[in-house]
């Protein structure tokens, strides 16, 4: 009944243009909350009448959900004399409720009360609800659903769990909202907190990490004292996060799972100064995965020893410092943590490996993120004592990770029981940390059973092998200079014959000017020529200005310059990506081969398919550095934009990727997230802006 209770509303909220998806769970959340409110001040007022107390309310009588919400006649039924409806029924939540909930925020007598959480809730939202009738229409589904039974409460925890699930399978954001869930109990129960821990999470999104927690200290609730049962509710979990509608989901979210007043507050983490930070505000317990690929402003910044524009390596160094002595923690991270070699990235891993005992590190395959595009790793450590040796797990699976077949326990199940003794296999190794390398600390992951393994490497290293290079080569660009930082999206513009492509092949390695200096960062590419280093050019992802379909099969063509070993789920899950999902459904179709229409696909479906190889390379690679030459060439309207939105995706899940983008449609370039332009003319560079840009 509550499923489709829940579909029912989000069918009045689409009716009424109530925004998308995320802005549904929303303006669900607050009517949800308030009829919370409502069965809980019930619960207790009946829980007061029979130890013989009175019970005072929370609310006022003409705000409560009796009052305003549906008000009942003595036979129970609806009292459509009193019932507010249309115009009446919005501006009374708009301009009497809603002010009146924010109060609570001031007059709270501390921030662990009901009273508090009702104030800072409805300090972050606003009703988006647009007609009345809508709203009465969601509050007669509402308040035919209850929360007061443990059977009731449970089948309402599920069903918003699923529901956030939902919005982590949205899009590249979806890791704000969804970490899943099979991994986070795995976490936990290798982290195996106790009654009396206080364990937090500084950047708890939708509060899974959390929520887990409580999950796994209550299992066997009837076993617990009323002593302890309060020590779980009120002096056990904390949260920080810094977006409203993550933290208002995660305090829905703590609620529906037992969690009567949950202790997250609304604030920016990364704001704190680290040196502020004393003994009672330390913690036993970190659970987190924080944002990937971030970029956190100068000011920022400063709050931290090892200065770094990347959240999670900020957030990282906030979880040492605020562990207490023989705490311990659970982190998801990106995998290119433990390898690349910038200062801060070296500082932090050392400092990570001296004041803490990184025990675990488990190295989890792409698509655990649905979205998302980016692989990641779990470090779990106990600080006070360095790092001896470390224990790694890969987790090598038969099928390939998405939304239609996400991670579960059972992928997880090999890891946690090896974990208990550290033992050697296939799929695991140890180090000692005597044997890293003292000037980087670079943990790669490099499974010793697995010889043909790839290592990750940074751009800087990739590019310096390329420069010792044989230097010989044509004159191609005369006085070019140019300096791209790693990371960044660059936009090389011009007419045609500017010179644009013939200076993509003079950054990407394949040809070299014999003045001037092309570079990303302070590695200089001036010297660098095309090799034969298939090693080498397996870090660089590009797409050419006119795309070559090969002769042979859609599955062919789409693993050109690929690992063959690519499954066909993949291969068809990025077709769809690249909206090509209706025509080639059937990988073994054929195409003549050649460029354009004379392939037997169009200009667009070339175009498609060109960026459907990139982002496979892209996946399955090493690939540092993306080239992509007027990858809209051909295509329509609504193709472009597709293609547009795809790049800056992944972008946005790489930010240590950098990307060169070369197009002379002005509407395409308009949609990317570039943070550079470089304009050409007649082979030289005429300007090169920073657009200030992500």
């Amino acid at each position: 009944m509550f499923e489709q209770s829940l579909k029912n509303i989000d069918n009045i909220l689409r009716a009424d243009n109530a925004g998308g998806a995320l802005d549904y769970i929303e303006q669900t959340s607050w009517i949800l909350f308030l009829k919370y409110l409502d069965d809980l001040e019930k619960t207790k007022k009946t829980e007061a009448a029979l130890a013989g107390k009175k019970y005072n309310n929370i609310l006022e009588p003409q705000y409560r959900w009796e009052s305003w919400a549906c008000p009942k006649t003595s036979a129970g039924k609806l009292d459509h004399h009193k019932t507010l409806d249309g115009d009446d029924l919005r501006d009374f939540v708009n301009l009497k409720l809603f002010p009146y909930l924010k109060k609570f925020r001031v007059s709270a007598e501390n921030s662990d009360t009901v009273e508090y959480k009702i104030g800072e809730i409805f300090s972050e939202l606003k009703n988006k609800i647009q007609s009345g009738y809508a709203l009465r229409n969601i509050l007669d589904i509402v308040d035919s659903l209850h929360f007061r039974t443990e059977e009731e409460k449970h089948e309402w925890s599920h069903l918003y769990e699923s529901k956030i699930r939902g919005m982590g399978n949205a899009g590249q954001d979806g890791g704000q909202y969804y970490t899943p869930r099979p991994l986070i109990s795995t976490i936990v129960k290798i982290v195996n907190p106790k009654i009396g821990d206080t364990i937090y999470d500084g950047a708890c999104g939708s509060a899974g990490f959390l929520v887990e927690a409580f999950n796994y200290l209550t299992a066997n609730r009837e076993k617990l004292s009323s002593k302890e049962w309060d020590i779980l509710q009120k002096k056990t979990l904390y949260g920080k996060e810094k977006i409203s509608l993550p933290y208002i989901i995660g305090i829905m979210n703590m609620i529906l799972h037992g969690v009567e007043t949950p202790n997250i507050k609304r604030t920016n983490t990364l704001t704190e100064n680290l040196a502020d930070i004393q003994e009672k505000d330390r913690y036993d317990i970190v659970l987190a995965n924080p944002p990937f690929g971030g970029k956190e402003r100068k000011e920022v910044q400063q709050n931290f020893p090892i200065k770094t524009g990347e959240t999670a390596f900020l957030f990282l160094q906030h979880f040492i410092k605020i562990l207490k002595a023989g705490g311990k923690a659970g982190i998801v991270i990106k995998n290119t943590f433990l390898s690349i070699t910038d200062n801060a990235s070296v500082s932090l891993r050392k400092l990570l490996l001296e004041n803490c005992n990184l025990h675990t590190v488990l190295d989890l395959p792409g698509g655990v993120f649905a979205g998302a595009g980016v692989k990641t790793v779990v470090l779990f450590f106990e600080k006070g004592a360095p790092t001896k040796k470390v224990w790694f797990y890969q987790l090598n699976l038969a099928r390939n990770l998405g939304k239609g077949q996400p991670l579960n326990e059972a992928d997880l199940a090999e890891f946690v029981e090896l974990q208990k003794t550290k033992a050697d296999s296939e799929n695991s190794w140890s180090i000692d940390v005597k044997n890293v390398d003292q000037n980087t600390f670079d943990l790669s992951v490099k499974n010793p059973t697995k010889s043909n393994e790839v290592v990750l490497r940074e751009p800087k290293e990739i590019l310096k092998e390329i420069s010792k290079l044989d230097s010989e080569s044509k004159k191609i660009l005369d006085n070019i200079n140019l300096d791209v930082p790693e990371g960044s999206m660059a936009y090389l513009q011009g007419l045609s014959g500017a010179g644009k492509s013939t200076l993509m092949k003079v950054m990407s390695g394949y040809y070299r000017p014999t003045s001037g200096e092309v570079s990303f960062g302070d590695v200089d590419m001036a010297k660098i020529k095309k090799s034969g280093d298939d090693s080498i050019y397996s870090k660089i992802a590009y797409l050419p200005q006119f795309p070559y379909m090969l002769e042979g099969s859609i599955k062919a063509n789409v693993l050109f310059g690929n690992k063959p070993d690519i499954n066909d789920y993949e291969i068809n899950s990025v077709l769809r990506e690249v909206g090509l999902n209706e025509r080639f459904d059937n990988l073994k179709e054929k195409l003549k081969g050649g460029r354009g229409d004379t392939s037997g696909a169009s200009g667009g479906e070339s175009s498609r398919i060109a960026v459907a190889r990139i982002l496979l390379k892209i996946r399955n690679s090493d690939a540092r550095i993306v080239f992509l030459d007027e990858p809209t060439a051909s295509v329509d309207k609504k193709t472009k934009f597709d293609i547009a939105d795809i790049i800056n995706k992944e972008k946005a899940a790489r930010p240590d990727v950098t990307f060169v983008v070369i197009s002379h449609d002005e509407e395409f370039v308009k949609k990317l997230d570039c943070s550079i332009n470089v304009e050409m003319e007649k082979g030289k560079i005429i300007r090169r802006t920073d657009v200030g840009r992500p």
